[in-house]
């Protein structure tokens, strides 16, 4: 029942992952953050008012009208900004080779890369009694508040670096990608270093209370500590994805991916063995 009510969101996603696109093509920032909250704040809003008549299928019905605002939300701006494409059976003048050949190794690369999730939690089960959690709790501590950051870096990075390529070609990409990085390496490398200084108190302070032992927060520390470095690569890397999304480099993201997915999983064996889930 609930697979009927949410099979129309492969259709509203798909819309409203066009009109993000659109809105982010011509740099209207603010209707992408509205649309955001928007759907957040609609499907809460639904799921509240229809829970004690609904139960669960209130979810089901929020995220429905969550997805609908969103795209209202950026529908509106499209309309307003006067970007809105008109509806066509025969579009004209769409590169639809040129995108197919540069989208369909991007899609192969993130279907590779969900394989790293599966194999991480895989192997930690096999090293130690509490590894997935310790994996869990880890990452969720150093990555989500640097993942609010990270796609809104990328979102307004991204039409940079088309403009830069349409005017000053590979030149300006480079430029612009050089700069970037700069900046992104100045303030989030120091910021790596202090979480895995902090590591011990971040964990205990967010995790040590009642079953969670002192035990539990060193493992966890560790992981913190191992998962530093990736503050600094969630914000580097949607600066040169960005740059080989720009210039349609699609294969080289799927060969990034592909390695990614191979070192992944080796590392995890041969790292796992010697240092445990860290």
């Amino acid at each position: 029942g609930y697979l009927h009510l949410l099979a129309p969101i492969a259709l509203l996603a798909a819309v409203a992952g066009i009109l993000y696109s659109l809105c982010q093509a011509e740099e209207r920032f603010a209707a992408m953050a509205i649309g955001g909250f928007a759907s957040t704040g609609s499907t809460l809003v639904t799921m509240l008012v229809l829970w004690s008549s609904l139960n669960l299928e209130a979810l089901a019905v929020g995220l429905l009208v969550g997805q609908c605002a969103n795209i209202a939300v950026l529908l509106t701006a499209a309309v307003r900004g006067s970007f809105l494409p008109r509806l066509a059976l025969r579009p004209r003048g769409v590169e639809i080779g040129a995108f197919l050949r540069h989208a369909g190794p991007l899609t192969l690369s993130s279907a590779i890369l969900q394989l790293n999730v599966i194999s991480d939690r895989a192997i930690a089960s096999l090293l130690a009694p509490g590894a997935v959690s310790a994996l869990r709790y880890a990452d969720v501590l150093v990555r989500t508040p640097v993942s609010t950051i990270s796609p809104a870096w990328g979102a307004a990075m991204y039409p940079a670096l088309v403009k830069a390529a349409r005017e000053e070609g590979a030149y300006g990409v480079a430029a612009t990608t050089s700069r970037s990085l700069r900046y992104a390496l100045a303030f989030f490398v120091p910021l790596a270093a202090l979480t895995a200084a902090v590591a011990p108190v971040a964990v205990a302070v967010a995790y040590g209370r009642g079953a969670f032992g002192a035990s539990d927060i060193d493992r966890t520390a560790r992981v913190v500590a191992g998962f530093a470095p990736l503050i600094i690569i969630l914000m580097t890397s949607p600066v040169l994805a960005g740059a080989h999304n720009a210039r349609r480099r699609g294969v080289v993201l799927l060969m990034g991916g592909t390695m990614n997915v191979i070192l992944n999983f080796t590392l995890d064996v041969a790292l796992g063995i010697w240092l445990g889930v860290a």
